[in-house]
């Protein structure tokens, strides 16, 4: 099969952009489908380092709204995750 240099230049950008994408939402934390928005104030992320989760590396919440909202985070965000109530 024999195409044209400007054919092969479209089908390599369609390409391109399709892998972009797919890593956008493999790799990305947000990714999970959760209503964050929604749910932020009172809830916490556990970050795990590996899909075993047995290693926490990191955690990201916000107290709920009678403590404020504050927000507070630490360690390392990786694809692995839990969401859990958070408490004053």
């Amino acid at each position: 099969m024999n195409l044209s240099p400007k054919t092969r230049r479209i089908a390599l950008t369609v390409l391109g952009v399709t892998f972009l994408l797919a890593f956008a939402f493999a790799v990305l934390p947000g990714a999970g489908g959760e209503a964050e928005a929604s749910t932020r104030c009172g809830t916490e992320f556990y970050y795990y380092s590996d899909a075993t989760y047995t290693e926490v590396v990191g955690v990201w919440g916000w107290l709920p709204m009678s403590c404020g909202c504050q927000s507070y985070s630490w360690g390392t965000i990786t694809p692995y995750r839990t969401v859990q109530d958070s408490y004053c």
